[in-house]
C-alpha cells in the first residue's frame, strides 16, 4: 500500500468533505476546539489510500492513518482572518505547506499555519 499525499491547488475548489471524530469518548455530537480529533475523508478514497481515509502526518500531510498519535490533530482558532482555523498536531506544529522543486505545493508540519475555514455541506 501507498500512502497519497495531500496537495494544495493552484486552483479554486471548494473542498472535500470531512468527518471530525473525537478521540475521547462520551461527546460525538460537538467536536470543542482544542480537543483531539482525527480527520477522515469520504470512503470513496479509502481504496486508493491503503485502505484509509485517515489524515496523518509525520513530516508531511498524507491519507493512510490509523487512528494513532500521527492521525490526532487540534482545531484552534486564529485571530485573523474572522472565521478562520488552525490545525496542531501534538508536536505543536501546524498544518501549513512546504513548496516542492517544481512550485507545487504540499501540506506538512510547519511553523506558519494556513487559515482554513468550515463550511456546511
Amino acid at each position: 500500500w501507498f500512502h497519497v499525499g495531500v496537495e494544495r491547488f493552484p486552483f479554486s475548489i471548494t473542498g472535500l468533505p470531512a468527518k471530525f471524530s473525537p478521540v475521547a469518548p462520551g461527546n460525538e455530537s460537538s467536536i470543542r476546539e482544542s480537543t483531539d480529533v482525527i480527520i477522515e475523508f469520504s470512503d470513496k478514497l479509502a481504496s486508493v489510500c491503503g485502505g484509509s481515509s485517515v489524515l496523518q502526518a509525520t513530516r508531511f500531510l498524507s491519507l493512510g492513518g490509523s487512528g494513532d498519535r500521527n492521525s490526532r490533530v487540534k482545531i484552534e482558532k486564529l485571530p485573523e482572518p474572522r472565521h478562520a482555523y488552525k490545525l496542531v498536531y501534538r508536536s505543536r506544529r501546524v498544518v501549513g505547506t512546504s513548496t516542492r522543486p517544481d512550485n507545487t505545493e504540499r501540506l506538512a508540519l510547519t511553523d506558519e499555519p494556513l487559515p482554513f475555514e468550515f463550511r456546511p455541506i
